[in-house]
This record gives structure tokens, sequence and C-alpha cells, in this order.
């Protein structure tokens, strides 16, 4: 359901194993809900200190060691904290989505036109 997910902090990358996702997400959702993400993205009104603390958390789990407060003040750190803001969002849901669920779901009826354009072509 899940894949191995690497995430870099600096110059060290961390891997977040496909068995702990499930592990993960429910730590995540301790912090903050994917409802509430996908809510407040579409608001316009992200919740930076529980972003931080889910993203902090997120790297805790593969092994880095940072705090909460570390990320936050990241956030701010450079000159897009916007940006920031919104890539740690989108991390997340990334991260709490299963990637079967973010597939494209192909109809009948494409699998149909395929089909036929396979017969075509021989």
């Amino acid at each position: 359901m899940f894949n191995d997910i690497e995430l870099q902090r600096g110059e060290k990358v961390y891997t977040i194993k496909a068995d702990g996702m499930m592990k993960l997400i429910a730590k995540v959702e301790d912090i903050i809900s994917l409802n509430r993400i996908i809510n407040a993205v579409q608001g316009g009104e992200v919740p930076v200190a529980k972003i931080s603390q889910a993203y902090a958390c997120i790297l805790r789990h593969a092994g880095c060691v940072v705090s909460d407060h570390e990320i936050y003040a990241e956030m701010f750190a450079g000159a897009d904290s916007v940006t920031v803001a919104q890539e740690a969002v989108t991390s997340l849901m990334i991260l709490m989505v299963p990637p079967s669920a973010m597939a494209p779901k192909s109809t009948g009826a494409e699998t149909k036109k395929k089909a036929t354009k396979r017969k075509r072509a021989t």
C-alpha cells in the first residue's frame, strides 16, 4: 500500500520504511488530521505551528534528532516562508495518502478504447 519514503535534512537522507507508515501516520494525526490539512490549504490558513510539529514528528520517526522549535524557526528563516510552509504541507499530504489512492482510476470506456487501439495496431 505504501512505499518507502526518503527525506533529506541538510546533507543527511533519512528513510521511512513502508511497513512503518501506518504507525507514523497515526503519530501525525495525533498532531493534525489529514482533513484539517486539506481544509487549511483550501481555506488559505495553514496552521504553521501544527505543520511544524507534524513535520518534526516525521523527521524524528525517521531517526533525525530535531525539535519542533527548530522546524518552526526554519519555516520563517528563508526569504519565502510561504513556499516552505506549502512544501511541508504537500509533504504531509503525500505521506498520509496511500499512493494507490492518488493513482488515476481508469474507466471501463478508457479500457475498451485502449483495447481497440491495440487491436488496430496489430
